[in-house]
């Protein structure tokens, strides 16, 4: 079968030792390109657009693979639905998320300033001390309503 990235076969490129095939280029590419965190059913419908006869189950599997070796994001914010991101190599610092309640729209927040970092930092610190639990400090969301569904 073409596409499906056994090793030595079909139309995959070699990313290193994972296979990179069409499937999960197109996905790295269409994620690469949008602002937006996408769910796998969007990005079914987008990679449809180039590559008419990639099934549902190919994308999932694909986001499962690219997810798992670090090459995406796969983000929970309660809906029900997982969304996908490019994971940037020039990650650093804090990223947090903001999601809207009612039209579950999510917004990137990853420039704090020095005054948020020592806030948050210091939220750890009393969690750790009072419950001897780590907090991911970049895996932060928060959840309130947008301007637009005020």
């Amino acid at each position: 079968m073409q596409g499906r990235g056994r090793q030595g076969q079909g139309r995959g490129r070699g990313c290193g030792k994972l296979r990179l095939t069409s499937a999960r280029e197109s996905i790295l590419n269409i994620l690469s390109k949008e602002k937006k965190h996408l769910s796998a059913d969007e990005l079914f419908s987008l990679a449809r657009n180039v590559s008419p006869g990639i099934g549902l189950a190919t994308i999932y599997r694909a986001l499962e693979f690219l997810s798992n070796n670090g090459m995406i994001k796969k983000l929970d914010f309660g809906t029900g639905m997982s969304k996908y991101e490019l994971k940037q190599e020039t990650e650093e610092g804090y990223h947090q998320y903001i999601v809207c309640e009612i039209c579950g729209k999510v917004f990137d927040h990853n420039c704090l300033d020095s005054q948020e970092v020592e806030m948050f930092k210091y939220f750890a610190k009393k969690v750790r001390s009072k419950y001897d639990f780590e907090i991911d400090l970049n895996r932060v969301q928060f959840y309130g309503v947008c301007s637009k569904c005020k």
